[in-house]
C-alpha cells in the first residue's frame, strides 16, 4: 500500500506541474494534439483489446491499473478468448462477486498479466543477439505479487519474433505517455503454469526427429513418479522455488533396471494404495523416493539469462551449485542460457516453467541413482511380491531381506502368484543359505546329474529333524527345472541383488508333509505301505534325529514272488523286514563316500551303516551291519517328509535275522508232496546228501497228479534228478541266460517270452517245454532257489527221444540178425518137414503147431526184452507166458553165428 501511495503522489505532482506549464491539450511541432494516455486509454483505443478491457472493467480492475506504475501489462487480443468466454464476460454483473466467479469460471487473475517493476521493451534487446536461437530472460518475482516467474523468449526465424511463457507477442511495446508502463499484446490468455505432473506430461514430442529417437526423449518414468499422490505434498515442498532436472526414460532405465524402476515408481500400486501396508515398509519406500528426487533438485531458480548473466557478471566459466542431497555440480550455459549444462550433460529441453519452479530435461545424467540403495526387500516389491514381504514382517523374518550389503549368500524361491497363509516354517522353506546358480550346478561337466539336493533355511526349532535343516531337491529335465518334482522354476537365470538370488516358481513351495502324503503314487509303493499300515508304522514318534526309511517300491515285491508270499503270510517276518529298513538318523543319497553312521533301527538294535560310491556313479551302496547284502540306493531319488527322508528302492533286502529255507519255499508252492518225495530219496540223490547248493523245479500239485506222478511212481528218483538244478546253474535260470544243468545229466535252456515270462525246455527238444510261474530263493544261499513250474518235465518223452535217436544203427543190426534167423528157420522147417515125411510120417507132422509156437518167441532173451522195455517205456513187465516146449536143436545154429 505504501508503494502504491507513493506512486500516486508522484503522478499528482507531475500532473500539477504539467498543468502549470501548458494547457490540458498542447500542440506539437506539426500542429497535432498531444493526449495524456494511460494503459486503459491504450486498451480502449485498440479494438483488438476490447474483450480484455471489458474483462478488466467487469472485474473492477480499472482503478487498480490507473494507480500503479513501473509495470508491464500483457494484454490478450480478442482471438485469445473463446465465444463462450466472451458471452460469459458480457453477462457479468459488476455488483456480483466477480473475482471469485472469474477465478472459478475463467481462471482469471489480473496479477497473472502484470510484470511489476520492470518495463519489458523488445527494442532494448542487444542488437548483436538478434540471430541467437533462443534469448531467454527468466525473472524471479518471488519478492513481488506474482505467483510464478515469467519466461521471455526471442523466437528464432519466427513471426511473431517474441513470446512470453510460450505465448506469442503480436503487438509490441505499446506505451502510455501518462504512466510509466508498457503493454505487450499476446495471442492467448495467461494462466497459472501447470503443475509439475501436467508439465511433464506435455513434454512428449509431437513430431519425430529423424536424427533423434522419439522414445529416447519420453518422460513416462518421471511422470509416473509424480503421479503417486501419497507423498505429493512433501514432493511439492521439495521442488518449490527450485530447479528440477528431469531424466528421460532412456536415462532412467540406464540407471535403474526394470525391477528397481518398478519399485521406485510403484508400478503395481502395492505401496502407495495399500492402507494396511506395514508402516515400516511404507516408510522405507517414501524415504527412497525422497532421496531420489533430492538428487534431481537444485536450490533456487537456475536457468536462462539469469545463469548466463551471473556467469558473465562474475567472469566465471561455470557456476558451482548443489542438489538437495548436498552433491556439488558445475553449471555452464550455452546460447545465452538456452542450454544448461550440468557437469558433462547438456539439456535437451530447457527453461520449462511449472507452477512451483523451473525444469530442464536430460538424457544422460549419471548421478540420478546416487544415495538410493537397493536390497532384497526392494527387489521383491519390484517383482510384485509385496504380499510375501508383508508375511516376512508379520513373522518377524524381515532380517532375511534387509541385509543391504548382501554379504551372506541367499537364494529365495517366490511363487508366481501371490499366496497367503504362510507359516514361519513354510516361509523359511523358501530360503536357502546357498547361492544356487542353476546353469552352473547343472553344467556339462555334471551332465550325469539331473537332480541335486540342497538345504533350506528351515533349521532351528525343528525338533523333528533335530539340528538338521529340512532339504529340497532340484531336478533338470527337458521341460526345465523343478523343485521336489512338483514346482517348476520359471527361469534358469535368477534375479541378483548382491549375493542374494531370487527365482520365481510356479506355485507356493510347500513344506514336506506327513510320511504317506509325501510318497509319489507313481512310485508304486502300495505293498510296502500296506505292511507299514498293518504294523502301525505310518506315523513316527519324535526322535529328535529324523528318520531314514528305505522303502521297497517300483513293484519290487512282485519280483520277490515266493519270498513275498512268505513275508506276506508271516507278520513277524514283516515286522523284521520293515523295521530293519527304518533308521533313527538322516542319511541322504548325497552322503560322502566312506561316511559311517552309528545308529539304531526302530527295533532298538544298534547298527552301523557305511556309505560307498564313486563320484560319477548314479547309485550309492548302504552297507548295513544287519543285512548280508549292501542296499543299493539311487542318488537324488530322496523323498523328503516332515520327519526325515525316504529312499525308494527297487529290490527286496532281508535282514540276517530272517531265514527262509528251500523247504519253506516248497511249502509256499502248495506242492507239499514234493517234500515227501525228496525225503524219500534224501540218502540216495547226491545233491541232497552232500549239502551243496541246488535249486528245484517244483511242478504244481495238479500237474503231478495229471501226469501220474505219485509216491509209488517207479521212476520217481529219475524224475527228481531231472527236476534238481545244479547250484552253479541257478543264476542262469534267474538271468535266463546260458545252459542249465540238471542232476539227471540233461541240460535245459531258458527263453524269455516277456520280461516276466520265462520258459524252460530240454536242449534240442522244442516240444518238451515248461513255464516258470514263481520263484524264490533261500536267504542262506542265493544259489538255492525254488521255481514253481506249470507241469513236470516228461521223463518218458525224454527216453523216447533217446531211443529214436539210436534207431538207425539198431535197425540195421536187428535187420541182419532177423534176416539170417528167418532164412535159417525157413530152411530148417523145410528139412524137418521133408525128413518127417520120410521117417515119421503123420505122427511127426502132427507136432508142427508146437514148433510154430516156438518160432513166435522173441529172438532176444526174456531179460534183455525186459530191460529194453524198461529203458524205453519206464515200466517193468515179467508177465509173458511161454509154451512148455523145449526149443528145437535148430535154435543153436543162430546162436553160434551170433
Amino acid at each position: 500500500m505504501t508503494k502504491h501511495f507513493g506512486s500516486k503522489l508522484v503522478n499528482y505532482i507531475l500532473i500539477f506541474l504539467f498543468l502549470l506549464s501548458t494547457a490540458v491539450t498542447s500542440t506539437t511541432n506539426d500542429g497535432s494534439e498531444l493526449s495524456f494516455t494511460t494503459v486503459i486509454d491504450i486498451l480502449s483505443q485498440n479494438a483488438e483489446f476490447s474483450t480484455f478491457l471489458l474483462l478488466i472493467q467487469k472485474t473492477g480492475n480499472v482503478p487498480y491499473l490507473n494507480d500503479i506504475s513501473d509495470f508491464t501489462l500483457f494484454a490478450p487480443i480478442n482471438s485469445a478468448f473463446t465465444d463462450l468466454q466472451i458471452n460469459y464476460i458480457e453477462q457479468l454483473n459488476d455488483k456480483s462477486n466477480t473475482v471469485d466467479v472469474l477465478k472459478e469460471k475463467l481462471n482469471f487473475d489480473i496479477e497473472n498479466y502484470l510484470l511489476h517493476n520492470f518495463l519489458l521493451n523488445t527494442n532494448n534487446l542487444d542488437k548483436k543477439n538478434n540471430n541467437i536461437f533462443k534469448y531467454i530472460n527468466v525473472f524471479d518475482n518471488l519478492n513481488y505479487s506474482n505467483k510464478f516467474p515469467y519466461l521471455f523468449k526471442k523466437n528464432a526465424n519466427e513471426e511473431p519474433a517474441y513470446s512470453i511463457n510460450d505465448i506469442k507477442i503480436v503487438d509490441q511495446n505499446l506505451k502510455p505517455n501518462f504512466q510509466n508502463a508498457i503493454i505487450q499484446g499476446i495471442t492467448s490468455t495467461i494462466n497459472i503454469p501447470l503443475n509439475v505432473t501436467e508439465t511433464i506430461e506435455g513434454l512428449k514430442e509431437k513430431n519425430v526427429d529423424k536424427e533423434k529417437s522419439l522414445k529416447s526423449f519420453e518422460y513416462d518414468s518421471m511422470l509416473q513418479f509424480f503421479q503417486q499422490k501419497i507423498d505429493e505434498p512433501k514432493l511439492l515442498n521439495i521442488i518449490e522455488n527450485n530447479t528440477l532436472l528431469i531424466p528421460s526414460d532412456k536415462n532412467f532405465l540406464k540407471t535403474f533396471n526394470s525391477i528397481e524402476t518398478n519399485y521406485l515408481l510403484d508400478k503395481f500400486q502395492k505401496l502407495s494404495n495399500n492402507s494396511k501396508l506395514n508402516s515400516m515398509i511404507k516408510k522405507n519406500w517414501l524415504s527412497d523416493r525422497e532421496m531420489f528426487i533430492k538428487n534431481l533438485v537444485l536450490r533456487g531458480i537456475i536457468g536462462g539469462n539469469n545463469l548466463y548473466s551471473r556467469l558473465k557478471e562474475f567472469k566465471n566459466s561455470h557456476h558451482l551449485t548443489e542438489n538437495l542431497n548436498h552433491a556439488k555440480f558445475n553449471l555452464t550455459s550455452n546460447e545465452y542460457g538456452s542450454i544448461i549444462n550440468i557437469n558433462n550433460s547438456s539439456s535437451y529441453k530447457s527453461n520449462i516453467l511449472f507452477n512451483n519452479g523451473i525444469l530442464h530435461t536430460y538424457n544422460d545424467l549419471d548421478f540420478i541413482g546416487d544415495n538410493v540403495t537397493f536390497n532384497t526387500e526392494k527387489y521383491l516389491h519390484g517383482l510384485n511380491k509385496t504380499e510375501f514381504v508383508e508375511e516376512l514382517y508379520l513373522r518377524n523374518l524381515q532380517h532375511l531381506i534387509l541385509d543391504e550389503n548382501n554379504n551372506n549368500n541367499m537364494t529365495i524361491f517366490i511363487p508366481e502368484s501371490n499366496m497367503f497363509g504362510f507359516t514361519k516354517s513354510s516361509i523359511l522353506y523358501h530360503f536357502s543359505e546357498n547361492a544356487i546358480w542353476l546353469e552352473e550346478e547343472f553344467n556339462e561337466s555334471n551332465s550325469f546329474l539331473n537332480t541335486i539336493l540342497f538345504n533350506s533355511s528351515f533349521c532351528s526349532s525343528n525338533k523333528k529333524l533335530g539340528s538338521n535343516c529340512q532339504r529340497f531337491k532340484i531336478s533338470k529335465s527337458e521341460r526345465g527345472y523343478y523343485i521336489n518334482e512338483r514346482y517348476r522354476i520359471l527361469h534358469s537365470k535368477p534375479y541378483q541383488i548382491g549375493n542374494h538370488l531370487i527365482y520365481i516358481i510356479s506355485n507356493d513351495l510347500q513344506l514336506p508333509g506327513d510320511f504317506i502324503l509325501s510318497i509319489n503314487p507313481f512310485y508304486r509303493c502300495s505293498t510296502s505301505l500296506k505292511f507299514l499300515r498293518e504294523l502301525d508304522l505310518l506315523e513316527f514318534d519324535t526322535n529328535k534325529k529324523g528318520y531314514s526309511v528305505l522303502l521297497p517300491c517300483f513293484d519290487a515285491w512282485d519280483k520277490f514272488e515266493l519270498n513275498f508270499d512268505y513275508i506276506n503270510d508271516n507278520i513277524t517276518a514283516q515286522e523284521l523286514v520293515m523295521k530293519n529298513l527304518i533308521v533313527n538318523d538322516l542319511i541322504y543319497s548325497d552322503s560322502r563316500n566312506e561316511t559311517v553312521y552309528n545308529s539304531t533301527n526302530i527295533l532298538g538294535e544298534d547298527i552301523s551303516i557305511s556309505v560307498s560310491n564313486s563320484p560319477k556313479d548314479l547309485n550309492i551302496n548302504l552297507n548295513f551291519s544287519s543285512f548280508e547284502r549292501s542296499i543299493n540306493v539311487e542318488k537324488n531319488m530322496d523323498i523328503f517328509f516332515n520327519q526325515g527322508v525316504i529312499h525308494p528302492i527297487d529290490d527286496i533286502y532281508l535282514p540276517s535275522s530272517i531265514e527262509i529255507s528251500v523247504r519253506d519255499l516248497i511249502k509256499l508252492t502248495k506242492t507239499s508232496e514234493f517234500i515227501e518225495y525228496l525225503d524219500k530219496f534224501k540218502e540216495k540223490i547226491p545233491m541232497l546228501i552232500n549239502g551243496t547248493s541246488f535249486s528245484l523245479l517244483v511242478p504244481t500239485s495238479a500237474s503231478l497228479e495229471f501226469n501220474g506222478i505219485f509216491a509209488n511212481y517207479t521212476k520217481l528218483e529219475d524224475f527228481l534228478n531231472l527236476h534238481i538244478i545244479n547250484g552253479n546253474s541257478t543264476q542262469n535260470i534267474l538271468n535266463c541266460d546260458g545252459e542249465i544243468s540238471t542232476s539227471y545229466g540233461v541240460n535245459l535252456l531258458c527263453e524269455k517270452v516277456s520280461p516276466k515270462d520265462y520258459i524252460l525246455k530240454i536242449q534240442n527238444d522244442d516240444d518238451n517245454v515248461i513255464r516258470i510261474i514263481k520263484k524264490g530263493c533261500s536267504t542262506s544261499d542265493s544259489n538255492s532257489c525254488v521255481f514253481l513250474v506249470d507241469r513236470p518235465i516228461s521223463l518218458s518223452r525224454l527216453n523216447r527221444n533217446k531211443y529214436h535217436l539210436s534207431l538207425p544203427a539198431v535197425a540195421i543190426g536187428l535187420g541182419i540178425v532177423v534176416g539170417v534167423f528167418f532164412i535159417l528157420s525157413l530152411l530148417g522147417c523145410i528139412i524137418v518137414i521133408v525128413m518127417g515125411k520120410n521117417n515119421r510120417g503123420p505122427e511127426i507132422y502132427s507136432n508142427v503147431p508146437d514148433v510154430e509156437a516156438d518160432v513166435d518167441e522173441p529172438l532176444l532173451g526174456r531179460n534183455d526184452l525186459s530191460n529194453l522195455d524198461s529203458a524205453n517205456h519206464g515200466t517193468i513187465s515179467n508177465n509173458h507166458n511161454t509154451a512148455n516146449v523145449s526149443p528145437p536143436p535148430i535154435h543153436i545154429i543162430p546162436q553160434r553165428h551170433m
